[in-house]
């Protein structure tokens, strides 16, 4: 195994792999997201792009994980630095979205689903292909497209599915 990740036990954490998690999962984006908010104010015609396309509102879009919710984590899994740092980016992005709302940026965690990427392969069995739980990632952007299109000003800061599903922090 080349990572010390994903741990299935406390006994496998390790102190740089827990803080390498934390670095690209949730404070990467969250600076990320900072430094771009001049650029996404949507009120007062500060935006160029949106008074042309008529948008009203910008939207900062992460991706999540279903193992970050503390409310589904009933038991088995562990992948502690995964989902510690996906929990946090969760938090971040419910933060960010009082701040953001007033400028006209809505924020948004979405997960979604065991997408065929080299990521996941690992995590990938013969059953979930077979039950055609391993989305194509065209299924996935299309999917996540669609979550963002119907997204409402009241969804801002929540955490939802591929297939527009809040899932609870």
């Amino acid at each position: 195994k080349a990572t010390p990740g994903p741990e299935m036990n406390l006994s496998q954490l390790d102190q740089t792999w827990l803080q390498n998690q934390f670095a690209v999962n949730a404070i990467g984006p969250l600076m990320i997201t900072s430094k771009l908010t001049p650029l996404l104010k949507a009120r007062k015609g500060r935006n160029k792009y949106l008074r042309e396309t008529g948008s009203k509102e910008s939207v900062v879009v992460n991706l999540s994980a279903r193992v970050a919710s503390m409310s589904d984590n009933t038991g088995g899994l562990a992948w502690y630095s995964y989902r510690m740092s996906k929990a946090a980016l969760n938090q971040g992005v419910r933060a960010s979205s009082h701040e953001l709302r007033r400028q006209g940026t809505w924020t948004i965690a979405l997960y979604p689903g065991m997408t065929d990427t080299d990521m996941s392969q690992p995590f990938q069995s013969k059953m979930m292909k077979e039950k055609g739980l391993v989305f194509p990632v065209s299924f996935t952007v299309g999917r996540l497209l669609d979550v963002v299109d119907a997204m409402e000003e009241e969804n801002s800061g929540g955490m939802y599915d591929w297939a527009g599903q809040c899932i609870p922090f």
